[in-house]
């Protein structure tokens, strides 16, 4: 016995009791076959496998477009699949390749409803339906009266309009031709396309797209050939004898 007192194991001996330095450099021994032959079943999967480099960087396999997924470093790398988001290990090809890429759909995002800015309602301009059909019978009697006590001021003539809505809130007349099914109320600015069958419609696009006409109001300006000062908007002077909007030439259509 006292002579076993002190015996001190060799580094390295695979008996070292309690899993000693030899008993772990045992498993990475047995080990080794192993995972050289999982490498080898892999190489064959993938030389096998119908492959093809893709022009994101990717690689396509089994039917799916596969990435190294870099965000999770370990020991074997990952491939994720950049369609279908499957992720594999590099030693499990076989589960990418028994499953089958079903690419992802965006899902459709349904964006908050506006409010009515009259009644609070939901709505899908400034006005809910109920409100901007109320605002267009109102637009087409309004008619602006910038002098007190002389009256309306007349909408322009223009040929081939059936119609005008006057909007203070814009100090604009704003044009509509009767069609099938309805009216078609377009935009007054000079080379804008814009077109829609409600008014509500039209000004909203009028004060989004054009904010310099918009907050114009009425202002005054002196006229060199008559050497008066007349009242006008951005679309045109009032004829003062006639009480009608006068348009500017490149303000007809």
């Amino acid at each position: 016995m006292s002579g076993r007192v002190g015996t001190k194991f060799p580094v390295g001996d695979p008996l070292t009791p309690e899993g000693g330095p030899g008993r772990a450099e045992l498993r990475l021994e047995e080990e080794e076959p192993k995972e050289t032959e999982e490498a080898k079943r892999v190489e064959e999967e993938v030389s096998e496998a119908p492959s093809s480099s893709s022009s994101t960087g990717g690689w396509e396999l089994f039917g799916h477009l596969v990435v190294e997924d870099l965000s999770s470093p370990g020991r074997v790398s990952k491939l994720r699949c950049v369609r279908c988001g499957a992720e594999v290990s590099l030693l499990d090809l076989k589960t990418l390749r028994e499953k089958p890429c079903v690419e992802k759909r965006e899902v459709a995002v349904s964006l908050p409803q506006k409010k009515c800015g009259n009644c609070g309602r939901e709505a899908v301009a400034s006005l809910c339906d109920i409100c901007a059909e109320a605002f267009e019978r109102y637009s087409e009697a309004a008619r602006p009266a910038p002098f007190r006590g002389r009256g309306g001021v007349k909408p322009p003539s223009v040929p081939g309009v059936d119609g005008w809505a006057w909007v203070s809130s814009l100090t604009t007349f704003f044009p509509y031709k009767q069609r099938e099914g309805g009216r078609e109320w377009w935009c007054p600015v000079p080379g804008c396309q814009m077109k829609a069958r409600r008014l509500v419609d039209v000004t909203d696009h009028f004060r989004e797209a054009h904010p310099f006409e918009a907050s114009r109001g009425w202002y005054e300006e002196y006229d060199a050939k008559t050497r008066q000062t007349r009242i006008r908007t951005w679309q045109g002077w009032v004829d003062e004898q006639l009480m009608t909007l006068v348009l500017e030439p490149e303000s007809e259509r």
